[in-house]
């Protein structure tokens, strides 16, 4: 387009309803990706699940950021976090009872 301010958004949720490979996604918006964002879904409605709640893997998620390292990819990522399911898994870790325990850790690499 020829806009050096025009810049792209991934969402990662998105992308699911529509088939799209993520990690052909990233490498075609190389250096115009300047955000992503990571949620879950069915596949079908953009429902903002958290992370592995519905058609994400492991494997999925793993190769998103396996392909945001290969394009050395330096912008802002953001994660849905689900209060109940994150309530969940701290309770049947034993990591925590309630939403007021629960704390955003920063990780300035991926």
């Amino acid at each position: 387009m020829g806009e050096p301010n025009l810049h792209l958004l991934l969402d990662v949720g998105h992308a699911q309803m529509t088939n799209e490979p993520i990690p052909a996604a990233i490498r075609r918006a190389g250096d115009r990706l300047c955000y992503v964002h990571l949620d879950d879904n069915d596949g079908v409605g953009d429902l903002h699940w958290a992370l592995l709640d519905g058609v994400m893997t492991e494997q999925s998620l793993a190769d998103t950021f396996k392909t945001l390292r290969e394009i050395d990819y330096p912008g802002a990522i953001s994660l849905e976090i689900s209060p109940h399911s994150t309530i969940r898994w701290m309770a049947s870790n034993g990591a925590g009872q309630s939403h007021k325990e629960l704390s955003l850790c920063v990780i300035d690499k991926y």
